[in-house]
């Protein structure tokens, strides 16, 4: 049924093993209490469930093989409490964070373990981590990371098929594939680097159902090639945004406006983005957008985009927007600089902006309903060169809304820069008067914000956004306030 299984034991090593056919995972840890154990030169073929299967996170797979399997890699966890290990009193990993009665940190929130030069080909997914592992989601340390690096995957469904954050893959080359990563769940401060993706359909998945107040920091793709991509329908490209990630569609929900493409090169490539699905169309009414610099396009008809020899090699972000489309939010503006795009954005092509060598940032302004709850409320914006334009409130409800509940909310990407705003009538436009300016207590927040450990480089543009209301600048608050992280 199974091939070896590690049990209530720590410290072993399983080297240069090899196992045809079983009808279950194949190498794996039982209890989750395992740890430091080494599954090193293994290989495992024509296997039902996972080739290797992990309980716990802190085991080390180097140079493994899996062949025909459901998984290659299984980075999952188990709830089971009184087991084998705790009736044998076995001890626990108690390393902070989310734990059991018991006092024993839930695997998924432990140290990942040595991860690297591992191969799968023809299983369905090359990794699968999942549930999802947030490392620095437990209110004292911020700065682990899961690295996974020199994976190499061919034949595959998903190379790896992820739901938490604080990741870098390093060094992927992914061949003859449906998609390359697929990322869910919060998606904050994931890092794909170095890596090579050839004849995949979708290169880097992201997943679209991002609550507002957890939009910071996001994915960065970086010095990655993406070769000659499987494009058998317009719904292919290297970057593609994921309309049912494990199947949670919800329009009332926000995508990510902070990821990056940066220092990226196309060979035999047709367009750089697109979305998964037609239903994106009409069930989607929100933005969607990400920064890129220096992605250089051969063999194609699609050109270099904002190659760095257009701003001195020296790193200056551009922005690509989901504008013209019937539910924005923003009316009027006119933002030099931005031109129609020409990069992709299937099935919504025609909607989507090209902001060249210019910095967007994600902000959440909010403020009391001074005219009641039945009459919208807007917020003119009049920028340093006396450009005008509105934002308003969405039509459907944000979800999740943990904080300033009788506050209208306003999530926009807008460009950085200095405002002058007034609160007017959605309607008329009219402004209203000094005494409900004043009660309407506004609040401003970076929605992109960096929390504590993340890196703020990755953030794609730190440039400021400034808000001044009668005469004096608001001053930013902190989205920790607001429940940002995973619950």
């Amino acid at each position: 049924q199974r091939c070896i299984v590690i049990h209530a034991t720590n410290d072993l090593t399983v080297r240069q093993n090899g196992a045809f056919f079983a009808l279950d995972h194949c190498f794996m840890t039982e209890d989750g209490y395992e740890q430091r154990n080494t599954f090193r030169g293994n290989i495992a073929v024509n296997v039902e469930r996972a080739a290797f299967w992990m309980a716990n996170p802190s085991n080390k797979l180097v140079g493994n093989i899996a062949s025909s399997a459901a998984h290659g890699f299984d980075i999952s966890s188990t709830t089971t409490l009184e087991n084998f290990s705790f009736t044998h009193d076995i001890p626990c990993q108690k390393e902070g964070g989310i734990e059991n009665p018991y006092g024993c940190t839930w695997s998924t929130h432990l140290p990942m373990a040595e991860f690297r030069y591992n191969i799968a080909h023809n299983v369905g997914v090359g990794i699968k981590m999942y549930p999802p592992r947030y490392p620095s989601y437990d209110g004292k340390k911020f700065d682990d990371v899961d690295v996974l690096e020199n994976f190499l995957a061919w034949n595959v469904d998903k190379a790896l098929d992820s739901f938490g954050s604080n990741t870098r893959l390093v060094g992927f080359k992914v061949l003859n594939s449906k998609a390359g990563i697929a990322i869910d769940g919060s998606q904050n401060n994931v890092i794909v680097e170095k890596s090579v993706f050839h004849k995949v359909c979708h290169g880097v998945k992201i997943g679209s159902r991002n609550f507002w107040n957890r939009l910071h920091s996001g994915v960065k793709v970086r010095d990655v090639v993406f070769d000659k991509m499987y494009e058998p329908t317009e719904y292919c490209a290297p970057i593609t945004f994921w309309w049912d990630a494990h199947g949670y569609p919800n329009p009332a929900k926000w995508t990510k406006l902070s990821m990056q493409v940066r220092d990226v090169k196309l060979y035999r490539v047709k367009r750089l983005f697109a979305f998964d699905n037609d239903l994106f169309i009409d069930d989607i009414p929100r933005q969607h957008g990400f920064f890129i610099y220096n992605v250089l396009s051969y063999n194609s008809k699609l050109k270099h985009i904002a190659p760095a020899s257009d701003f001195n090699n020296q790193y200056q972000p551009s922005y690509v927007l989901r504008h013209d489309y019937p539910e924005n939010q923003m009316e009027g503006g006119d933002f030099l600089g931005c031109k129609k795009s020409i990069i992709g954005g299937y099935p919504m092509s025609s909607q989507f902006i090209f902001c060249q060598g210019q910095c967007w940032r994600p902000v959440a302004i909010m403020f009391k309903r001074v005219l009641g709850d039945n009459t919208p409320v807007s917020i003119k914006l009049v920028t340093e060169v006396d450009s005008t334009f509105f934002l308003s409130e969405g039509k459907d409800p944000l979800e999740r809304e943990q904080c300033n509940l009788e506050y209208a909310k306003i999530i926009q990407v807008i460009p950085a820069g200095k405002y002058k705003i007034s609160l007017v009538d959605s309607e008329t436009k009219n402004p209203l008067v000094k005494d409900l300016q004043n009660a309407a207590d506004i609040k401003f927040y970076y929605a992109d914000q960096g929390f504590p450990g993340f890196d703020k480089s990755n953030l794609g543009c730190p440039d400021n956004v400034i808000l001044e209301f009668n005469g004096s600048n608001i001053e930013v608050s902190d989205l920790n306030e607001c429940n940002p992280y995973w619950s």
